[in-house]
């Protein structure tokens, strides 16, 4: 919807065949709206003789919104044992987001692993809504003491099919 405070309508004394006329305006769109595209309608009007002008307009979130909110682990770990690592992950958007996969990826010269598969597979997200994931890390027999980096991979659709890709990090003891 056009902004109640601008102006909806304009009168042009005249324009010569070839000429342009530029009209700036602010839109408010439905924060319900879901992403992808659409038609903005004008209509032009020449003495009692109308025609309708659409302008296509691609609507996406302001942000791409999935995030790692919280990630909980025991502060300290023993070597040989298997500890469930859990992920909260958050869509702060207005869209819903699809495809969403997650994943843990230890380096090769860390001493964790996952147990059972290192990704795991969410169908989709609402706006606001949050979900817990669990991995389960089998810390290595001959592990020494210290901290520990694990890569963190998300990737996921948002509702015009875009694929966005995210990388992040935790740490262990």
């Amino acid at each position: 919807s056009v902004d109640p405070d601008n102006t909806k309508q304009w009168r042009i004394a005249s324009l010569e065949e070839g000429d342009t006329y530029q009209f700036r305006f602010q839109i408010r769109v439905d924060p319900n709206a879901l992403q992808g595209s659409e038609e903005l309608e004008f209509i032009s009007q020449i003495d009692e003789n109308s025609r309708t002008h659409l302008m296509p307009v691609d609507l996406k979130a302001d942000d791409d919104g999935l995030t790692i909110r919280d990630v909980k682990f025991p502060d300290k770990v023993v070597s040989g044992t298997t500890r469930s690592m859990n992920l909260t992950l958050e869509n702060t958007a207005n869209a819903y987001f699809r495809n969403i996969q997650l994943s843990l990826n230890p380096r090769e010269q860390t001493p964790i692993v996952t147990s059972g598969t290192s990704g795991k597979r969410i169908g989709e997200m609402a706006p606001d809504q949050t979900r817990e994931i669990s991995f389960d890390l089998n810390i290595g027999q001959s592990a020494e003491n210290g901290v520990y980096s694990i890569p963190i991979g998300l990737e996921y659709e948002n509702e015009a099919g875009a694929s966005i890709q995210k990388q992040d990090s935790t740490g262990i003891v």
